[in-house]
């Protein structure tokens, strides 16, 4: 059973959702579904797996598919002069000299199941596998910044600085600060280890407090690497957002 690019797409995000890797907000704006559409698509993926998220109209002939008369008329067009146009200057061609209306998606449908029209081939859609989770708490330790106007204007724009247990999806340090600075990492770093003891590694993004990325510097170290590195304390970078959540 084939299923289209849309559905996989869903399909990712909604094991996302599930897995509280993304928020609930985030993934209805990527579905472009409405907060109420996305609870449903989750409900079905909890209660049936992958299957649930399929469309229900699968196998099912659409509500504005055409009769087998008026399609095989269109063919009969497209074989005699119209054979080796393209199925959107073919839809177009119809409407001005035949007066008939199709959209070109439907006509690019008939074209492929009369073989008049070859498509393109394009690559698989690829989900890629979600990163495994650390097996005990404190063994790894996301840290990120967020830039907003958490206080609307009740108040200047500002960070919030997060850790997250990797293993528990636990928030263990939550702080504003002006803004994303060494010294402010430093203090959650210190708050976190007062509460919950040192961490095997942190999990962050590139952002210059993590490391040097100057090109012309070999071997530097920013503030914040060499206190980790006194501290026993491994950085991991991620090669980008998506890799937090991702096998690099």
């Amino acid at each position: 059973m084939k299923i289209s690019q849309k559905e996989l797409k869903r399909v990712e995000i909604i094991i996302l959702l599930n897995a509280n890797k993304i928020k609930h907000k985030e993934a209805a704006e990527k579905l472009e579904l409405t907060s109420r559409q996305t609870k449903r698509l989750l409900k079905r993926y909890r209660e049936s797996g992958e299957a649930g998220l399929l469309s229900k109209k699968r196998g099912k002939p659409s509500n504005n598919k055409y009769n087998e008369q008026f399609k095989e008329k269109i063919k009969t067009i497209i074989e005699n002069r119209y054979s080796d146009f393209k199925p959107t200057f073919a839809a177009e061609k119809l409407e001005e000299d035949q007066g008939i209306r199709i959209s070109k998606e439907t006509l690019r449908g008939y074209m492929i199941e009369w073989k008049l029209w070859t498509p393109n081939l394009k690559k698989d859609c690829i989900i890629h596998q979600q990163r495994a989770r650390r097996v005990c708490f404190g063994e790894l330790v996301q840290i990120d910044g967020s830039h907003h106007a958490w206080f609307e204007e009740r108040g200047p724009k500002c960070c919030l600085i997060v850790f997250v247990d990797d293993a528990t999806s636990r928030i263990v340090e939550l702080r504003f600060f002006h803004s994303e600075t060494t010294q402010a990492y430093f203090a959650c770093v210190k708050r976190y280890i007062k509460k919950y003891g040192r961490p095997l590694a942190f999990y962050n993004d590139k952002h210059g407090i993590f490391r040097v990325n100057q090109k012309d510097v070999d071997q530097g170290r920013t503030q914040f690497q060499r206190a980790m590195e006194e501290l026993d304390i491994k950085i991991i970078c991620a090669n980008s957002p998506q890799a937090k959540e991702y096998v690099s």
